[in-house]
């Protein structure tokens, strides 16, 4: 049975069209997606924590950065919306950590050369599950029917490029809380 087909008789059945082409990813994909999708929040986490604050603020700021980093993927395809689906599942997790873990309130504790190591480590985990990402998104049925491409007008700016503005205006924000 073609893909159309089956996406017009699950809309027939009332069925999500969503459900029927996250369901052609296999398990080992759908795993990559999550571990990917988990260790770019690890690295924001990191980051965020290194930045001052909180444990909870961290947790906060990486469960807001990932999802908009998820939802500024332009090319929609069944990745794509599984990581937004794993998004989604891991801010529902994340937030009951956030009511129930012990030393949600506590700052980190590290020293200057500490600090920049586990910096580097934020930055290196955040890369890495943003190149795995991109890449199984990429990958998956390129060129195919049911991998829709959304474009807008003009210059489009990339994944990283977004990634990179926000984590200025991030930046910007705690500069501007600490004054």
């Amino acid at each position: 049975m073609d893909m159309d087909f089956e996406k017009t008789l699950a809309i027939l059945n009332g069925e999500s069209v969503e459900d029927i082409e996250v369901a052609q990813l296999t398990e080992l994909d759908r795993l990559q997606v999550s571990n990917a999708v988990d260790l770019i929040f690890q690295g924001l986490s990191l980051q965020n924590w290194l930045g001052g604050g909180v444990l909870r603020d961290a947790w906060q700021n990486a469960l807001d950065q990932l999802r908009d980093m998820v939802f500024s993927i332009e090319l929609i395809n069944p990745v794509t919306l599984y990581a937004r689906n794993v998004t989604f599942e891991m801010r529902t997790m994340w937030k009951e950590k956030m009511r129930t873990a012990p030393h949600t309130n506590m700052a980190i504790q590290c020293n200057d050369a500490q600090r920049a190591d586990w910096a580097d480590s934020a930055k290196f985990k955040i890369q890495t599950g943003t190149n795995l990402l991109m890449k199984k998104i990429n990958d998956f049925n390129a060129g195919t029917s049911n991998t829709v491409k959304n474009t807008v007008s003009g210059h489009v700016p990339t994944f990283q490029q977004m990634f990179d503005s926000r984590m200025e205006q991030e930046n910007q924000r705690v500069r501007e809380r600490e004054m």
